[in-house]
């Protein structure tokens, strides 16, 4: 396939094909415009991601030169309205349109036989504002009582502020005439204070938002969350830096964790009969205790302790004290302890980031320099590693050089932002989440001379020393009085596996910009991992190489992050997402090389809670790979990797791959439904967040030189998420398009039955029966409690026969009380 053109050109970079032969095609001088208005409330994820305008291909199906293609993205199930111009003030509506999507994509063939012609495609806002933040988010838990809720609404007309009523479980619903309700810069914000609780400990809270855009485009959007358990910690605890320990003589000195302490503490009346005594030194076994009076602080063999103000991070812990050693002549207490998990010390309780969390800078000697606010989401400095214009040497006993790397350029950079909850119940762990995300930038221009012969061994070039880590602690808050913490880290190691029977010499490297979201749920024994990446297109280095004899030779960079809650039995290391580049070339047959970029998600697990855990405790995912020549083949357009046909689940990601060689550089160009995807002109095709609108078939088109060539068709299949089986008493709705308007013409104008357009309706359950009166009256008693009301009872011959005498509020609200009264979405 031709590069994608310019704007103001059409089909190549040379504005008319070369193969157009007629006079009359030759004289002409076109000129496309292009000019996408959006004006819907979402873009659709995947056009959000390329942020695609609309593009002109030539029709490659017909045999007129002088045919094109005007393909735009689309999101299945907007209104588009593609227009034409001859001179920029007159346009005119394509011939068919508007029309509603089916898929990602949608085209309109012309022939070009005007010297100007102008396009633009208008995306027709018919959608209610999008609900794109939600703080808590759905399905949270751990919230606090007293949390302060955050909406961001996002329309591209504007959002009604009149139109806004909150529903806030028990609390009831409130306008933006509230002054607990405000709504500044598509943010609504709901704070109620710290007079009034959200609910009880432990309660669902149900939210319902309504909201119009000033087009009258409503929506009403339902999503819940779990407030905080009630925390039940074990009876024999000491907790250092806490009013506890301050009532029983503690001293604490001036720090970050300190100050922390000092506000949840509050006001502390000391016991006139306690002796002053510190924290005088955290060892592996031993906590040593420093008093000055006559006696020692009582703190028993059995006791659980942890510390709620340390000055660094090896006075972070959880432990429990097996014996206790009083030198009385040099006032010394010592605590011989035992490690002990938070699991151990918490029975029941739950805990989220919230705006008493702190994000804590840690110097090199371990100190806690300062305790960062934050609110939300933690946003965390950035952390990685830049090697940009290093070298890197290995020698012989000789001291000459075997190997040598120049990194031209290397550096991988994460600004991450975190979200963790965790809940534990009776001492179990039973729910946890840990979703780190943010933007990759990263670059790997590396020049490399291979000066040596032997079997395949692996070095290390370079281990980032373990002081020069970048480690980032976070105070997450309390469960009762236990302060829990948990720490972000980064590591880096570059090393190379040669197999030499030759001289080596390459340059070769990319640049890769992405955003990604990674990590786990984990609950009732169940783990859902979070994928989800944005790739920019890769910018490459080109090759070059020299090799004499046979060769072959890994390279391999590998940065990792590691996320862990402190303590906690279940997870140890947490999420551990790293980022790898491999580099492969080889002479022997095919004479060939290969570079790769991926992210591997890690879990890793000790103890017995969470090792029954481990069905996926790998998952890679390729971000973009390449293949080269070291020297020409004559052969044809060859395809060795074939895309294969996909099942997905509604949310998840789907990658189709095509890897193929020819004599002369390809390209590619994916088609879905037999439309180009504008911008998808890769070897991978990455569908992120799948819905089932992306349902259907897929193809690769291969072009090289004059050659083209297409590859096999495959079938991605979207299955829709259900939280249980569903009942006998539905049966599947498949997905098709039908014809829908007024075909007779005996509507009035303006009811929006006309013109007669193809409308695609994804797959759906539907009940066998109509709805029973006792149905019914199930659901409606079950939805009184649960915040629901009716304008009608309904009615019904008899229990089996069919509810009627509702209206359609009733029965939308209906519906939504049957899907939470199931269970579902």
């Amino acid at each position: 396939m031709n590069p994608m053109p310019e704007p103001g050109q059409i089909g190549t970079r040379n504005g008319l094909d070369a193969n157009i032969g007629s006079k009359k095609a030759c004289r002409l001088t076109l000129r496309i415009f292009f000019l996408l208005l959006l004006f819907a409330s979402a873009e659709p994820a995947w056009a959000a991601s390329l942020n695609q305008p609309p593009v002109v291909l030539r029709d490659e199906e017909s045999i007129n030169t002088t045919a094109y293609r005007l393909v735009w993205p689309t999101a299945p199930g907007v209104r588009y309205e593609p227009q034409q111009s001859f001179d920029l003030r007159a346009w005119s509506t394509l011939g068919g349109y508007p029309a509603r999507a089916t898929g990602l994509s949608d085209q309109y063939l012309f022939n070009a036989d005007t010297s100007h012609l102008f396009f633009r495609v208008l995306q027709l806002d018919e959608q209610p504002p999008a609900l794109v933040v939600r703080d808590p988010e759905a399905r949270a838990f751990g919230v606090r009582r007293f949390a302060r809720l955050a909406m961001g609404l996002e329309d591209q007309s504007a959002i009604d502020p009149a139109s806004i009523n909150l529903t806030v479980g028990a609390l009831g619903t409130f306008t933006t005439a509230s002054a607990r309700l405000i709504f500044t810069n598509n943010v609504l914000a709901f704070n109620n204070g710290e007079d009034t609780a959200l609910g009880a400990y432990g309660e669902k809270v149900n939210l319902s938002l309504i909201v119009a855009d000033v087009r009258g485009n409503r929506a009403t959007n339902t999503w819940s969350f779990d407030l905080e358990v009630q925390p039940e910690v074990v009876t024999n605890l000491f907790v250092f830096g806490s009013s506890q320990a301050l009532r029983a003589g503690q001293r604490v000195a001036p720090s970050p964790m300190a100050t922390v302490a000092n506000r949840l503490n509050g006001p502390v009346r000391q016991n006139v009969n306690a002796q002053p005594w510190t924290l005088f030194q955290v060892a592996a076994d031993r906590i040593v205790v420093a008093y000055t009076g006559g006696t020692a602080p009582a703190i028993p063999t059995g006791a659980f302790v942890c510390n709620q103000a340390p000055a660094n991070t090896n006075e972070v812990f959880y432990r429990q004290v097996t014996s206790v050693s009083n030198d009385a002549a040099n006032k010394r207490l010592t605590l011989f302890t035992t490690d002990a998990s938070l699991e151990r010390l918490v029975q029941n309780g739950s805990l989220a980031i919230s705006g008493n969390s702190k994000v804590l800078e840690v110097g090199s000697n371990g100190a806690i320099a300062k305790a960062i606010v934050i609110d939300g989401m933690v946003e965390f400095p950035r952390v990685g590693f830049s090697l940009d214009g290093t070298e890197f040497k290995l020698k012989n006993n000789d001291g000459f050089d075997l190997i040598k790397l120049t990194a031209k350029e290397l550096h991988c950079w994460l600004t991450p932002t975190l979200s963790t909850a965790l809940e534990i119940s009776w001492g179990k762990l039973e729910r946890f989440d840990a979703i780190v995300s943010g933007n990759i930038s990263s670059a790997m221009i590396l020049e490399l001379d291979v000066l040596m012969r032997g079997a395949r061994r692996e070095y290390t070039l370079y281990d980032l020393p373990e002081q020069l880590e970048p480690r980032y602690w976070m105070y997450v808050g309390n469960i009762g009085p236990i302060p829990v913490f948990a720490s972000l880290s980064f590591d880096m190691q570059i090393s190379v596996t040669p197999e030499a029977k030759a001289f080596l010499h390459f340059k070769y490297g990319l640049r890769q910009e992405l955003d990604a979201a990674f990590g786990l749920r984990y609950q009732a024994s169940k783990v859902e991992w979070i994928e989800a990446f944005k790739i920019a297109p890769t910018e490459i280095e080109p090759f070059t190489a020299t090799i004499n004899g046979e060769l072959s030779l890994e390279l391999s960079v590998e940065p990792k992050l590691e996320f862990l809650i402190y303590g906690l039995a279940g997870v140890t290391a947490g999420i551990t997402p790293s980022w790898k580049i491999i580099f492969a070339a080889s002479t022997q047959e095919p004479l060939s090389g290969r570079i790769e970029a991926e992210i591997a998600l890690e879990l890793g697990v000790a103890g017995p809670a969470l090792k029954f855990l481990n069905p996926k405790p790998e998952a890679s995912i390729p971000l973009w790979q390449d293949e080269w020549l070291l020297f020409p083949k004559p052969a044809a357009i060859s395809i060795q990797t074939q895309p294969r046909s996909l099942e997905v689940k509604q949310g998840e990601s789907a990658d189709f791959i095509c890897s193929a060689t020819a004599s002369t550089p390809l390209s590619y160009q994916w088609y879905y439904r037999g439309v180009p995807l504008p911008g998808q002109t890769s070897r991978t095709l990455r569908l992120p967040d799948v819905t089932l609108g992306h349902a259907g078939d897929y193809f690769v088109r291969l072009k090289a030189g004059a050659e083209s060539k297409d590859s096999d068709v495959a079938k991605l299949t979207v299955h829709s998420i259900s939280t249980g089986p569903i009942p006998a008493s539905m049966a599947l709705i498949p997905a098709g398009s039908f014809q829908m308007g007024d075909s007779f013409n005996d509507t009035p104008e303006g009811w929006g039955e006309r013109p007669v357009h193809t409308v695609f309706v994804s797959a759906f359950y539907m009940d066998k029966y109509e709805v029973t009166k006792a149905l019914w009256d199930e659901v409606k008693g079950w939805s009184g409690g649960n915040g629901y009301g009716f304008g009608n009872p309904g009615l019904g011959k008899a229990a089996n026969h069919p509810v009627h005498s509702m209206n359609w509020y009733d029965v939308v609200k209906w519906c939504n009380a049957r899907s939470q009264k199931e269970g579902r979405v």
